[in-house]
This record gives structure tokens, C-alpha cells and sequence, in this order.
């Protein structure tokens, strides 16, 4: 498990982010605000892009379905502990 006090350019590793590290992100802004670190526009700039990687995510999955393909989306691996 990653470290929710990890900084996010440390997150990803090889530019790839896992789910896990989507929530890693989401819970260090909800931190940043609340210790007043982190203003409400950078945190609504960052749920913005995650909304966004999502959507995205989904898109594809819906595509791989109607193509009949197995989906192989990086982000969607499990971490190995």
C-alpha cells in the first residue's frame, strides 16, 4: 500500500498511476485543505483531472466490451504489497 503521506510526484513510479495512487492523490488533497495547505482551486483543479482519468478509464471499458476485447488498462492492475 502506498503511503497516503507519499507527495505525488513520488506516486507514480513509471508515469503509470494505479487506483491505488488515484486515491492516495485524493486523500492528500482532502488533507492539504484541510491544514489550509492547498488552496479550494488547486484541489478543484486535481478532482477535476482525476474526474477526467476516470471518464477516460470507462470510455475504454466500454469500448474493450463492445469489441468483445479483454481489457488490459494499466491503472486497473493490482499492486503487488
Amino acid at each position: 500500500m502506498v503511503d497516503v503521506a507519499t507527495r505525488p510526484e513520488e506516486v507514480m513510479v513509471d508515469g503509470t498511476m494505479s487506483m491505488e495512487d488515484v486515491r492516495v492523490v485524493l486523500s492528500q488533497t482532502i488533507r492539504g485543505l484541510q491544514a489550509k495547505d492547498m488552496t479550494a482551486g488547486n484541489a478543484n483543479a486535481i478532482c477535476n483531472v482525476v474526474g477526467k482519468l476516470l471518464s477516460s478509464v470507462k470510455l475504454e471499458l466500454e469500448y474493450q466490451r463492445l469489441t468483445g476485447q479483454n481489457p488490459n488498462i494499466p491503472m486497473l492492475r493490482s499492486v503487488e504489497a
